[in-house]
């Protein structure tokens, strides 16, 4: 029964009502407009479309809805919802509405969908074989990247030196680091241990098809990793100290801790400054290398040790990190000595 009443309204109001070719007579006069949620519409996402007419009184006036020229509701609605195309195809959304008063309103839209992934990471330091995403940490600049996928109209997909980008920062529009080709961003990151949410517009040459997309960017907190260094193997990266950790002295290891997330190119950065104790006592790094603290065999009947470590950047006062790690050094050994 609802169906049959459905297409009694689309049939009245067919009548009633101009066609798209028609309407194309009546013009948009600024009386009427469509807006779309999202304003941006992704592949296959679905989509609501409302009609706006501030100047009418559109409460009990007949709604037409067309998706390119076929009718898609009819009655009193004036919103309709669908799935917008794949990508590369688009639908052209109209609406004609009759007022009760006899005023009659349109307006058309076209919706070609696009989209664009954002990545970002902060501009900080991780080791080479570290497969995450490196952190924004306090005085650290981010680095993001927009990578767009928009159709041309004769098949294909724009070059990246082709389309405008619009970056945004909370809302502010980074004019200076936006525009045409502009697909990467450098810039400061959130302040005083907040939050920043970037967003990027990219539009195709014409303005017709436009993707958007953001992320929120949250503050974390540096980060120290203590390994062990065997002088025949080398630095035993694929397992990181933990407490209670039990470390054969008998081969004279040394540590080394390697610094996460801090604005520096290298774990042994000028930038970084290191500050190692054992005991409570502050002992004294490797003399060629300051991530590095040397193990010597020694006559105290202690082996088991308190290592302690701060890192702090010299110029980026928030960026800072201590670990202490409780280890057993085993083997052979009668006593330790550390730093040499």
């Amino acid at each position: 029964m609802r169906y049959i009443t459905l297409l009694c309204l689309m049939l009245t109001a067919l009548v009633a009502l101009p066609t798209p070719a028609d309407a194309q007579l009546l013009g948009n006069t600024g009386a009427a407009a469509i807006a779309l949620s999202p304003e941006y519409p992704r592949p296959g996402q679905e989509v609501s479309a409302q009609l706006y007419a501030p100047l009418e009184d559109i409460a009990a006036a007949s709604i037409v809805w067309f998706l390119d020229d076929t009718p898609a509701q009819a009655g009193e609605g004036d919103t309709l919802t669908f799935t917008a195309p794949a990508l590369g195809e688009s639908v052209r959304v109209t609406v004609i509405a009759r007022t009760a008063q006899g005023a009659e309103v349109s307006d058309t839209v076209l919706v070609q969908p696009a989209e664009v992934v954002l990545a970002w990471e902060g501009a900080t330091y991780a080791p080479p074989w570290y497969r995450g995403t490196t952190y924004y940490t306090a005085g650290a600049d981010i680095r993001a990247e927009a990578f767009a996928f928009i159709p041309e109209p004769t098949g294909g997909v724009y070059d990246a030196a082709e389309l405008i980008y619009t970056w945004s920062r909370n809302g502010v529009v980074l004019g200076e680091l936006s525009g045409v080709g502009a697909n990467t961003l450098n810039a400061p990151g959130p302040r005083f241990l907040g939050e920043d949410v970037v967003s990027v517009v990219v539009q195709s040459p014409d303005g017709l098809a436009v993707a958007e997309a953001a992320v929120q960017i949250a503050t974390h907190e540096p980060h120290l990793a203590l390994y062990s260094i065997d002088p025949l193997i080398g630095t035993q990266y694929h397992r990181a100290i933990t407490q209670g950790a039990l470390i054969d002295a008998t081969a004279r290891p040394s540590l080394v801790v390697i610094p996460y997330f801090f604005s520096a190119n290298t774990e042994n950065d000028p930038a970084l400054q290191h500050t190692w104790s054992v005991n409570g006592t502050r002992v004294e790094p490797s003399r060629d290398v300051a991530s590095v603290l040397n193990v010597q065999l020694g006559e105290s009947d202690s082996l088991n040790a308190r290592v302690s470590v701060e890192v702090e950047h010299t110029t980026k006062l928030l960026q800072s990190a201590v670990r202490t790690w409780d280890i057993v050094f085993g083997g052979a050994a009668r006593g330790l000595f550390f730093g040499f």
